[in-house]
Order: C-alpha cells, then sequence, then structure tokens
C-alpha cells in the first residue's frame, strides 16, 4: 500500500480536474481489488471527486492483451457499465495500469461515453515497449 500511495503522491498533481475517477478492470473479473484500483480510491479522496471505480468492470474474463488480440472489439462482449449515474454528464478520469496498444483504454472510454459520460480523459502509468521479433528486426 506504501508503493501506491507514493504512486499517488507523484501523479495527483499531474491529473487534469475531473469530476469522476474510472479505472479499466482487470482482465480477470474476478479480481475486483487491485493496484490500479486502490490508486484511484486515494487519487479520488485526495482530490475530492466521485469514486467510479466500479463503474466499469468485466463481465467475464479475457485473454491480457500483452498476450493476446489487440483488437478493440474483443474487450466489448466482456466489459460492463454499473452507477450509470455518476458519470451522465461528467468529466471522467480512466486510469490503467499499463497499456500495450491502447484498446482496452479506447474501449473503456467508449463503454463509459455510451453509458452517458460527458468526456473521457484515458490514462495510464506506463506503457509496454516492443523491441521487434527474435531474429533481429
Amino acid at each position: 500500500m506504501n508503493a501506491i500511495k507514493c504512486i499517488a503522491a507523484n501523479i495527483i498533481n499531474k491529473l487534469p480536474s475531473v469530476d469522476v475517477i474510472c479505472t479499466m478492470p482487470s482482465s480477470d473479473a474476478a479480481d475486483k481489488r487491485n493496484g490500479i484500483r486502490m490508486l484511484a480510491e486515494i487519487i479520488a479522496d485526495k482530490l475530492a471527486v466521485e469514486n467510479g471505480t466500479e463503474c466499469l468492470f468485466r463481465t467475464t474474463s479475457r485473454q491480457k492483451s500483452c498476450s493476446g488480440n489487440r483488437d478493440i472489439n474483443t474487450h466489448f462482449p466482456t466489459l460492463g457499465v454499473s452507477n450509470k449515474d455518476k458519470l451522465i454528464g461528467k468529466k471522467v478520469l480512466l486510469l490503467d495500469d499499463i497499456t500495450t496498444s491502447g484498446s482496452s483504454l479506447q474501449a473503456g472510454s467508449l463503454m463509459l461515453e455510451e453509458a452517458g459520460a460527458g468526456h473521457v480523459i484515458k490514462y495510464a502509468l506506463g506503457a509496454t515497449v516492443w523491441y521487434g521479433g527474435g531474429n533481429g528486426k
């Protein structure tokens, strides 16, 4: 938890002004309590904005994008939105721990907008880097 508090302290002043903070759910539908969600809860509390960490959720587990299909359309059947009243017309910050292709953040953003969010800002703490194939290309 100390590491999460340290990350929150380091990024909180870099975040845009928003009404609600949501998170991309884990690829594992059973994983409801993870680091990015704890981080978002801390930030929402410190900034005194709506905690929307439960708004976007996985209905079923999916293969992680880093090792599977990165097509945005593979996310939609596995995502759901709840507590839409927290989102309607609001400026939402959608946090993710890491992004590979951006497809999960894009899918989550579209789902939140479809649920009524006025504007969604996507923010990932990190990005994976692909160095090419094993043959030096």
